[in-house]
């Protein structure tokens, strides 16, 4: 006879931590956080979880909590892994948080599109390379136009 397995964590020191996701879904989901991101990861900030067949950006909104205090109707197994923690200059503050908290009750709109607002876009998205200006207007093939005097005079102004 085998013996019954055990529900045990991956890691003995992995927590449960609950997040936000900007989607139109009501309620939390729940990740497993394991101790080698343990100190990225603060109320407030953000991490990579695995969601659906992708990835996503999610918010952290209440304190890790030990496996041991999960719901009952969540076996461990079924727990997916956070990927990584966001930077730790980008935490929203506890008075942002409870005017977000606030906001999501009084419009009946999802915690995570409320917090993904009150996050500035350049933070959310990966930095893409940006067109810089240039010192006057140039052709398609990178040669540099003339201007009559007129023209260098409007340039001037702007």
């Amino acid at each position: 006879m085998t013996p019954e397995p055990t529900e045990t964590p991956r890691t003995p020191d992995a927590y449960l931590l609950s997040v936000a996701v900007p989607r139109p879904l009501e309620g939390l989901f729940s990740y497993r956080r394991s101790a080698e991101i343990a100190p990225d990861i603060q109320v407030g900030g953000g991490v990579e979880v695995p969601f659906g067949k992708g990835r996503t950006h999610a918010f952290v909104v209440e304190p890790a909590r030990p496996l041991s205090d999960r719901p009952v109707n969540i076996p461990i197994e079924t727990l997916k892994d956070v990927i990584r923690a966001g930077t730790p200059r980008h935490v929203l503050t506890d008075p942002v948080l409870a005017l977000c908290r606030w906001a999501s009750e009084y419009y009946q709109a999802p915690l995570g599109e409320i917090l993904s607002c009150a996050v500035p876009a350049a933070v959310l998205k990966p930095a893409t390379k940006r067109k810089t200006a240039r010192h006057g207007p140039e052709r398609k093939n990178g040669a540099a136009l003339l201007l009559n005097e007129e023209q260098v005079q409007a340039v001037r102004e702007i």
